[in-house]
């Protein structure tokens, strides 16, 4: 699936919803420091002198900032727990109820004593957030015959943040990465990722590890699998002999996946035992009374945002799917997430809301506008034949060309605005035609001393004809061809000058 570090991903989870992608990014050095730092046994104190300057910085979510309560019956916060023996933490471990073994050792007691310790704080933020996101995890789990410890999973995962983005593309509650994701239904696109969604990912989380159980027949290999690949996990295996259990492999297992069940089995441990050491959980900012309701049309967080007084940041945090704040319910239909309250005033003024003419609808059919034919780009005195097409009009025609109707209708000798398609029509450059100054009129004798005939002298221009001149001069091709002595084969170029026989 994709190899990454899960030693304190969450301490993200304070990170600011808008900035999240930068924060995970700028943190991800610090988490790999740490998690050297635990292979070489080095002290909790010691290795939250790594982080003491990166977590401060982060508390900047909208979620928490200026928001974060307690429970005022939690009276005591101290600042550390001091360490307890082994048999107690042996003890309260062998009490918790569950399907999956929680054993104990040196390793799993530094993430006990760190997050009991120097990272207290932050255990009391995520236990605020699991008020809002466990209620959902345990049901998914449950429909699908999931052990309902392994919603601890998403602690480990993302913090229980949304919108949580690793270095090597995980996101979401459950850190897919996207071609996973896509293989199990996730839709991911410009506009949704739904890795981001609460809901839907737990869905796919819950099918993956499902899958993985199938494989290996334990939880705690299906787990580490869900990490670092099946792949992975049995290399692990083939180079111990093929022993199929986590400690026994642990030391073949890619190094942040060594660290990913001794963690897992803290987080139990802390997230059951938190009383114990005076930890108290925040009062979660989100409102924990939601509902949702279907979406079949493109809208965009504001024209909610307005109708229902719900700000954009809070849309985004209900709805973190949404990447670009659209819901492109046009195209596929989606859920949309509010708080109750808020979805009684979306019910009613939906129909106003969907109808509100937004510019991220993208239209289905364009016309493609028509060519500008500027009469006045050919040259003077010359003109272009345009063939009228069916459906066509004059003052259409007229318009393409930026000439006037009465023009057209003058250099075509046409009576009225009626027009035939597929007949030809004139246009003439700037101007219009060349006015022909009355030519002298000049007599010859036709060929063997036949009778004389008068004629003026025309200068051909681009498009003429044999047939166009006699047209338009009211005589013959023939006659022309006789007085300027030429036959049918002969060719007449712009800028000749024939003779035009007068009658």
């Amino acid at each position: 699936m994709r190899y990454k570090i899960a030693i304190l991903l969450f301490i993200s989870i304070l990170s600011s919803s808008l900035r999240s992608e930068t924060i995970y990014s700028s943190i991800y050095s610090q988490q790999q420091t740490l998690s050297d730092s635990l292979s070489k046994d080095e002290s909790p104190a010691a290795i939250d002198k790594v982080l003491s300057n990166s977590l401060d910085s982060v508390i900047s979510n909208w979620m928490y900032a200026g928001k974060i309560t307690y429970d005022s019956s939690c009276v005591s916060r101290k600042s550390h727990c001091p360490s307890l023996p082994d048999s107690t933490y042996i003890s309260r471990l062998s009490k918790i109820t569950t399907l999956i073994e929680l054993p104990y050792n040196d390793v799993i007691k530094k993430y006990i004593e760190y997050y009991t310790g120097p990272r207290r704080r932050f255990v009391e933020q995520v236990l605020g957030l699991s008020q809002y996101y466990f209620p959902m995890i345990e049901q998914v789990f449950d429909a699908n015959n999931i052990p309902l410890e392994l919603k601890y999973l998403a602690v480990v995962e993302s913090a229980l943040n949304p919108r949580a983005y690793s270095r090597q593309g995980a996101s979401g509650l459950w850190q897919f990465m996207l071609p996973t994701g896509k293989s199990y239904g996730l839709e991911i696109s410009t506009l949704v990722d739904e890795r981001r969604n609460p809901y839907q990912s737990t869905l796919a989380a819950a099918k993956y590890l499902k899958s993985l159980y199938n494989i290996y027949n334990d939880w705690t290999l299906a787990m580490a699998a869900y990490n670092c690949g099946p792949g992975n996990v049995n290399k692990a295996i083939k180079r111990t002999s093929g022993q199929k259990d986590y400690w026994a492999i642990y030391y073949n297992l890619p190094k942040g996946t060594r660290e990913y069940l001794p963690l897992f089995i803290a987080i139990n441990y802390i997230m059951t035992y938190h009383s114990e050491h005076e930890i108290c959980p925040s009062v979660c900012p989100i409102a924990l009374d939601m509902d949702t309701v279907k979406i079949n049309k493109t809208v965009h967080f504001s024209q909610i945002a307005k109708a229902t007084g719900v700000s954009i940041d809070e849309l985004r945090a209900f709805n973190p799917q949404f990447k670009r704040d659209i819901i492109p319910g046009a195209h596929r239909t989606h859920t949309l997430r509010l708080p109750m309250a808020a979805m009684m005033a979306y019910v009613e003024k939906e129909d106003s809301i969907l109808k509100i003419n937004t510019s991220n609808e993208l239209r289905q059919t364009v016309e493609i506008g028509a060519k500008t034919h500027v009469a006045h780009n050919i040259p003077q005195g010359e003109y272009r034949n345009h063939t009228i097409r069916s459906g066509e009009t004059l003052g259409g025609i007229a318009a393409k060309y930026k000439v006037s109707v009465t023009d057209l209708r003058s250099w075509n000798n046409l009576a009225n605005n009626s027009i035939r398609a597929g007949r030809n029509l004139k246009i003439y450059g700037k101007g219009g035609p060349v006015k022909q100054t009355a030519s002298p009129a000049i007599t010859t004798p036709e060929a063997g001393n036949g009778p004389v005939l008068s004629f003026k002298e025309y200068k051909v221009k681009s498009g003429d004809s044999f047939w166009i001149i006699a047209r338009d001069h009211k005589t013959s091709i023939k006659k022309i061809l006789d007085i300027n002595n030429m036959n049918s084969s002969s060719k007449l170029q712009p800028g000749q000058v024939i003779r035009v026989p007068l009658g």
